[in-house]
C-alpha cells in the first residue's frame, strides 16, 4: 500500500537536490472535475470539506487565468527575446485573442534553412518549421476560426525527436510525425520574434503572413520560462503596451450604408457590401451597371472548365430598374449547371419579382414577392439566399420571404457543377430591357468583370456598359441648377438625341421612363442634355410645324418647344445616317448634316446670319462716325495769326533802290530817330 502524506494540485514542492523536478514550473490555467480515489477534490475544496486544506487558487467562472498580458496595437508591433533552445526538444505555450484573420505570432530563424514560425492564416493556426530537410507546414485541426475575440490557449510541444504535438484549447492535438526524417535537429540562432518581425523580413520568408499579429497575448511560456514580454523584452518596436486593451467597438448603426454588413477590426471596421449592389468602404458608391435594350442583349460568365463549383448555399444580390411597359414575363438572370438540370433563375412576372430553382429534382421550387411592384421605373435591390433546399427572397427593405420545401417534395440540396451565369435573359423567354447594377453571385461581380473585359465574359447583342447607374433622385437634382430669369417666364427642357451605337441609339440612363413615355418599343432616347432659355417678350406666332431647332446654338433658336413629348428615333438611324422623328404629325426624314429646305428651317438658319450682318454693319457705322468726328476736330484747331512788315520784304527793298535822288523812303525823325511801332513785328527770311 501507499501512504500519502500530502497532495499538491497545481504545483510541485520537491527537495532542492532533485534538480529535474525542481525545474518543472507550476501549472498556470484552469482546472475542473479533478477526481482522486473517486473524490471530487475541487468541489470538496470549494465547500471546505477537506481537513488541513490550504488554498491559494481562486474559484471563478470559465474566465481564463491570464499572466503578463500585453497588447500589440498595430500590425507592425513586435518584441524580441533571446533565441529559443529547440535543438531536440522544446515547449511553447501562450494565450491570445484577436479579431484579425492573418498575423505572424512567433518566428525564430536558425542556421541555414532552419526556422520555426507560428501564424494565423484565414483565422486558423499554422505551425511551420524546417530542420534542414525542407520546410513543413502543419495546419491545426480545429473546426472554428480563432479570430473570434475570445482567449485561446496554444501549446506546441516536442517531447522527442520524432514528434511535434500542437493543441488549441481542449481540442484533440494535431501530431506531426517526423519518423523517417534524416534531419531532426532544429538549430536556431538570432532573436526570437514575438508578435511579428521587421518590415523588411516579410519578403522571401517561408511564412505567408504579410504583417504581424494584432491583438492581445498572455501567459507566454518558452521551455518553462515565462517572460514578461513588456518588461523583459530586449527590444520593443512600435505599439506594444501592458494589459489587454481589447478591440474597440467600431461598428455603429450608420457604419455601413445600404444594408452593408459591418465587420469589426481591431481598431476599425470593414463593410461587407456583397448583398447591397453598392461598393466602397461604406457601401455608398454606385456599382458598375449594364443597360439592356432596345434589342435583346446578354452578358454571360463562364466558369473555368477545370473548376466548376458545386455548392450547398448561394448568395445573390443586384439592383435594377425597368419600365412598366415590359412584357408580362421576362428573365433577369439565370445560373445553370453543366448539364442544365440544376439552375437558379430570377424573373419578373406581371410586375412582381420571382425566383425559381432546382437542384436536380423533379420539380422546381418557386418563391415570389406578390406585394411589391418592381416595374415602376424606380431602383430596386434584390437579395436571394439559398441554403440547401431552402431559399429566401427580399426586395428592397421589405419583409424577407422564405421557402422551405417539405421532405415529401424530395428536393436535393447541392447545386452541382455551376457552369455559367447569364445576365439579361435566358435565351428563351423575352429578354430584359432596363438596367442592372452591382450584380454579385457568390462573390463574383459579373458586370464589373464585363467592364474590364474578363476573358471568361461573353457579351452579346445590345448591351451598354456604364460606370455607374443613375438613381432617380440624382436625375431630379438637375432642377436645382436651372437658370432663372428676372421675368416670369418658365424654363423648358430641350431634349436632344444622344449618339448612336450598335443596334441604334441607346439610352445610357437606367430609368427607361426618362427615355420613352409611350409603350416600351425597340427604340430608346436619352435625356442626357438639358438646355434652358429665356422666352422673348413677344413670342413668335404658333405654327402647326413643330419641327426641332437644328441651329448649332440652341439658345438662339426663335421657335419655342410647345411640347416636351419625347421623340423616338428609327432603329436604323445609325446605319442610314437618318433619324425618324415621331411627333404630332407624320414623320419626315432629314439628313443631320444637311437639313431639308423647308421655310421653317430657312427661317431658323437665316436668323443667326441676319444678326451677324446687322452687327457688322452697325460696327462699321460706329467706326465711320468716330473717324469723321476725329477729322473735324483736327481741321478746326487754332493755327495762330502773324503781322508782316511789307517794307522788309524783297520787293520793297528793290523798289527803294531804284529812286535816283537818294532820298530814303518812309517816315524819318532824323538820323537817330526810333520807331516804337516795330517792336511786335516779326521778321521772316527766306
Amino acid at each position: 500500500s501507499m501512504n500519502l502524506l500530502q497532495m499538491e494540485v497545481g504545483r510541485s514542492i520537491m527537495p532542492k537536490d532533485d534538480l529535474y523536478l525542481h525545474q518543472i514550473p507550476s501549472f498556470v490555467g484552469s482546472m475542473q472535475q479533478f477526481y482522486f480515489n473517486n473524490k471530487e477534490i475541487i468541489q470538496l475544496a470549494k465547500t471546505n470539506s477537506l481537513p488541513n486544506l490550504n488554498i491559494t487558487a481562486q474559484f471563478n467562472s470559465d474566465a481564463p487565468v491570464l499572466k503578463d498580458t500585453v497588447t500589440f496595437k498595430s500590425k507592425d508591433a513586435y518584441v524580441t527575446l533571446p533565441k529559443l533552445l529547440a535543438r531536440s526538444q522544446f515547449s511553447i505555450s501562450f494565450q491570445f485573442k484577436t479579431i484579425e484573420l492573418y498575423g505572424l505570432l512567433l518566428y525564430n530563424g536558425g542556421q541555414g534553412p532552419d526556422f520555426i514560425a507560428i501564424e494565423l492564416q484565414d483565422g486558423y493556426l499554422h505551425v511551420l518549421f524546417n530542420m534542414g530537410g525542407g520546410p513543413q507546414r502543419v495546419v491545426v485541426n480545429i473546426q472554428q476560426r480563432l479570430n473570434d475575440n475570445q482567449w485561446h490557449l496554444v501549446s506546441v510541444q516536442r517531447p522527442g525527436l520524432e514528434q511535434i504535438q500542437i493543441r488549441v484549447d481542449d481540442e484533440h492535438p494535431t501530431i506531426s510525425d517526423l519518423t523517417g526524417s534524416t534531419k531532426l535537429h532544429l538549430d536556431l540562432t538570432g532573436y526570437l520574434y514575438v508578435g511579428g518581425v521587421g518590415k523588411s523580413m516579410y519578403n522571401d520568408m517561408p511564412y505567408s503572413s504579410p504583417y504581424g499579429f494584432q491583438g492581445c497575448m498572455a501567459s507566454v511560456d518558452f521551455n518553462g520560462r515565462r517572460p514578461n514580454l513588456f518588461r523583459e523584452a530586449e527590444k520593443i518596436y512600435y505599439g506594444v503596451e501592458e494589459g489587454c486593451q481589447g478591440a474597440s467597438n467600431s461598428c455603429r448603426a450608420d457604419s455601413c450604408m445600404n444594408g452593408g454588413y459591418c465587420i469589426e477590426q481591431w481598431n476599425s471596421f470593414q463593410c461587407d457590401c456583397k448583398m447591397t449592389s453598392y461598393t466602397g468602404p461604406r457601401c455608398m458608391q454606385e456599382s458598375m451597371s449594364a443597360t439592356f435594350g432596345p434589342t435583346p442583349g446578354l452578358i454571360t460568365y463562364y466558369y473555368p472548365p477545370d473548376s466548376l463549383p458545386s455548392r450547398t448555399s448561394d448568395r445573390l444580390a443586384f439592383g435594377f430598374r425597368t419600365s412598366s411597359s415590359v412584357e408580362k414575363q421576362v428573365t433577369l438572370l439565370r445560373v445553370e449547371s453543366q448539364t442544365g438540370a440544376d439552375f437558379l433563375e430570377v424573373e419578373i412576372i406581371n410586375g412582381s419579382m420571382f425566383v425559381s430553382y432546382n437542384m436536380g429534382s423533379q420539380m422546381s421550387v418557386p418563391i415570389g414577392d406578390h406585394f411589391t411592384k418592381v416595374t415602376d421605373g424606380n431602383y430596386h435591390v434584390v437579395r436571394v439566399t439559398r441554403d440547401g433546399a431552402a431559399a429566401t427572397l427580399q426586395v428592397d427593405s421589405n419583409d424577407v420571404i422564405r421557402k422551405d420545401p417539405t421532405r415529401e417534395e424530395q428536393q436535393w440540396s447541392v447545386f452541382n457543377n455551376q457552369s455559367k451565369i447569364i445576365v439579361g435573359g435566358n435565351g428563351k423567354k423575352p429578354f430584359f430591357r432596363g438596367s442592372i447594377s452591382g450584380l454579385v453571385f457568390n462573390g463574383k461581380r459579373v458586370i464589373d468583370l464585363a467592364c474590364v473585359q474578363d476573358p471568361f465574359i461573353v457579351k452579346e447583342g445590345n448591351v451598354l456598359l456604364c460606370p455607374t447607374t443613375t438613381r432617380k433622385h440624382e436625375m431630379q437634382s438637375t432642377e436645382g441648377i436651372r437658370q432663372t430669369t428676372p421675368h416670369d417666364g418658365v424654363t423648358d427642357d430641350i431634349i436632344v438625341p444622344a449618339g448612336s451605337g450598335e443596334g441604334g441609339i441607346r439610352c445610357p440612363e437606367d430609368d427607361e421612363d426618362d427615355c420613352a413615355q409611350e409603350e416600351f418599343s425597340d427604340n430608346i432616347i436619352s435625356t442626357t442634355v438639358k438646355f434652358t432659355y429665356k422666352p422673348t417678350t413677344k413670342p413668335p406666332p404658333k405654327s402647326t410645324d413643330t419641327g426641332p431647332c437644328y441651329s448649332k446654338d440652341l439658345l438662339n433658336c426663335d421657335n419655342q418647344v410647345e411640347s416636351t413629348n419625347l421623340m423616338k428615333p428609327d432603329r436604323n438611324s445609325s446605319k442610314s445616317g437618318q433619324l425618324n422623328i415621331e411627333g404630332s404629325k407624320p414623320s419626315t426624314e432629314y439628313n443631320p448634316q444637311r437639313p431639308a429646305n423647308s421655310s421653317r428651317e430657312q427661317e431658323v438658319t437665316q436668323t443667326p446670319n441676319l444678326a451677324l450682318i446687322i452687327g457688322i454693319v452697325g460696327g462699321v457705322l460706329v467706326a465711320l462716325i468716330i473717324l469723321i468726328i476725329a477729322l473735324y476736330k483736327f481741321r478746326s484747331r487754332d493755327e495762330g495769326t502773324y503781322k508782316v512788315d511789307e517794307s522788309q520784304n524783297f520787293a520793297f527793298l528793290e523798289k527803294k533802290q531804284q529812286q535816283g535822288n537818294g532820298a530814303l523812303l518812309g517816315n524819318h525823325s532824323g538820323g537817330g530817330g526810333k520807331s516804337g511801332k516795330k517792336k511786335d513785328v516779326k521778321e521772316w527770311y527766306v
